[in-house]
């Protein structure tokens, strides 16, 4: 299993190499997720800016406890297209590998899947506003996951606002909500976030942090 996994992510590497050295501009992205009943959730990514664009991202959900572990590490290639408008769109459409292992409550297991991956982002910038609307399906973890953000500029220089986050996976589903804070500091971004989630009307706290730099 290993070995077919290991293969699929030099094929995902390769297939990304043919397409960075044309592009004149890029962007990393990163981030990091931990949430109170023990889930950490990190990724990081690598995004061109082109109209016609490239995007590769790799990362890892794991959920330790007295009784069980759980990790999924994955690593996705997509190729997208963006419209400028009132709304700024960007669709992206890949593919994606994942491999699952769980340890505990009297069972060992490890898996792989493999899929299509898809993913929508619609931006509003309307006066001291933005607006942020992110969907994405993974076909290899059957998840579905949405995240919606309002986002005000303040006199302090931060962007402050809401998010809700709805997710679905294979094996359970969750919504939450909090706050984000933003702050630009070209050519990067910070963001971070605090806030609930309600797991099967079991409600704990998150918070997280995210980069971007462009080059």
């Amino acid at each position: 299993m290993l070995t077919r996994f290991y293969k699929s992510i030099f094929e995902i590497i390769i297939f990304s190499l043919c397409f960075f050295p044309i592009a004149t501009s890029a962007g990393v992205f990163s981030g990091a997720d931990v949430s109170g009943e023990g889930k950490i959730t990190s990724y990081l990514g690598v995004q061109t800016q082109e109209r016609l664009y490239y995007e590769l991202v790799v990362g890892q959900n794991r959920y330790e406890s007295a009784e069980k572990s759980y990790a999924q590490g994955y690593m996705a290639g997509g190729i997208g297209y963006r419209w400028y408008g009132t709304w700024h769109t960007n669709l992206l459409l890949g593919f994606e590998n994942t491999g699952v292992s769980e340890a505990g409550l009297g069972r060992n297991r490890g898996q792989r899947f493999s899929g299509l991956y898809t993913q929508l982002t619609l931006m509003n910038f309307w006066g001291d506003k933005n607006i942020e609307y992110l969907l994405s399906y993974s076909e290899s973890s059957e998840q579905i996951w949405s995240r919606l953000r309002l986002k005000y500029y303040t006199s302090t220089g931060l962007l402050a606002g809401p998010e809700l986050v709805v997710t679905r996976f294979r094996d359970y589903e969750y919504q939450g909500g909090g706050l984000v804070i933003e702050k630009i500091i070209f050519p990067y971004t910070i963001t971070t976030k605090l806030g609930v989630r309600n797991q099967q009307y079991f409600f704990t706290p998150y918070g997280g942090l995210e980069l971007y730099f462009s080059f």
